[in-house]
């Protein structure tokens, strides 16, 4: 049994996560297995920014209301809007009260400032 759970573990970094298609997908989903545990946030923003500086991506979607998110979007995208009112007013069930979302947001308004507009990095809720 030891061998199957070791077969089936995997180092979580970009080689790892994308050796795992047979092509690179232009969509990626990556679950967490529970919400709010900031330690989890902060692995995932390590994985996302080696996703974008190693395969391109540019866009995260998290699971927080869609429209709400448009806000989180404009304020990553042209500075529009205040840190802590963005946070507050940018995210549902409370996920910007949580530091690794606050980061998240920081470090993707730092990486556009200094990137094209068509290289800039964009924000999504999938939640209705």
């Amino acid at each position: 049994m030891a061998n199957r759970i070791k077969d089936s573990v995997h180092a979580l970094d970009t080689a790892s996560v994308m050796g795992l298609f047979p092509s690179r997908p232009r969509l990626l989903a990556l679950g967490e297995p529970t919400h709010g545990d900031n330690t989890l946030l902060q692995v995932r923003n390590e994985l996302f920014r080696r996703l974008i500086e190693q395969e391109g991506y540019r866009t995260i979607a998290l699971e927080s209301d869609c429209l709400m998110g448009l806000a989180v979007d404009d304020h990553i995208a042209s500075g529009k809007g205040d840190l802590d009112e963005v946070m507050e007013r940018g995210f549902s069930h409370e996920w910007g009260a949580f530091s690794g979302n606050r980061e998240l947001v920081r470090w993707m308004r730092a990486r556009n400032r200094e990137r094209p507009r068509s290289e800039r990095l964009r924000f999504a809720g999938f939640d209705g």
